[in-house]
């Protein structure tokens, strides 16, 4: 009985915790954003895409920290 209890208590702890992971600020998803811009299409003709919110999706590989800024490698990941 008492491990049916520590492994519901367990459960219900890893739920909770990786709902809050899950989760987009509220002040983020009211945003409409378009996902299905490419960075080779905002390459091609950035212009267009300018004031444009546009959520991608990706990968952080590198993180280089300099003085004035933080450069980050990201690999693009397609939804």
């Amino acid at each position: 009985m008492i491990n049916i209890l520590r492994s519901l208590i367990l459960g219900l702890v890893l739920i909770f915790i990786l709902q809050g992971c899950a989760t987009l600020p509220k002040e983020f998803r009211e945003i409409p954003v378009k996902k299905d811009i490419t960075l080779s299409l905002v390459l091609s003709s950035p212009e267009i895409y300018q004031n444009s919110q546009i959520l991608w999706g990706g990968k952080i590989v590198s993180c280089l920290n300099k003085e004035e800024l933080t450069l980050l490698e990201i690999v693009q990941l397609l939804w």
